[in-house]
């Protein structure tokens, strides 16, 4: 049985991936109609591949997290990002997720918490790209990701 979600890519080259805050070997490159897993190392320890439960989720993601200048320098983002509806399996929802884990660019001290509506798939298939108005704050305009 598949679900549907909304996952939010970065782009490069054409080629949609996650860059993961983690390492290059945690990467997942995403391709359109494609099944895709999260890396064995990470899924073993129960951290599977990341998506919203809704566009409204991810736009608030977007607003509040990815647009936010120090949020995405920490990280080193890539733009432009794409928005995604996906089929997805092995939903794992907000409310049973692993702790959050921290990364050598951003700690997440005890209390901090996953973004709202953020669900966790085993196997996530990108299936039809969406623009999703945003305001971005930091250049007071809006957007289309």
């Amino acid at each position: 049985m598949t679900d549907e979600v909304v996952k939010i890519v970065t782009s490069d080259g054409g080629k949609q991936y996650l860059r993961s805050i983690f390492t290059v070997r945690h990467c997942v490159q995403y391709k359109e109609c494609k099944w895709v897993s999260a890396p064995k190392e990470m899924a073993d320890k129960g951290y599977h591949l990341l998506a919203f439960d809704g566009q409204e989720h991810a736009r608030y993601f977007i607003e509040t997290c990815l647009l936010h200048r120090e949020y995405s320098t920490g990280l080193g983002l890539i733009k432009p990002a794409e928005a995604w509806v996906c089929e997805a399996e092995g939903i794992i929802p907000y409310e049973e997720l692993p702790q959050i884990l921290g990364s050598m660019w951003v700690p997440m001290p005890a209390g901090s918490h996953w973004p709202r509506g953020t669900v966790m798939a085993r196997r996530l298939r990108l299936v039809e790209r969406i623009r999703i108005k945003v305001f971005s704050s930091d250049s007071d305009e809006t957007l289309i990701v």
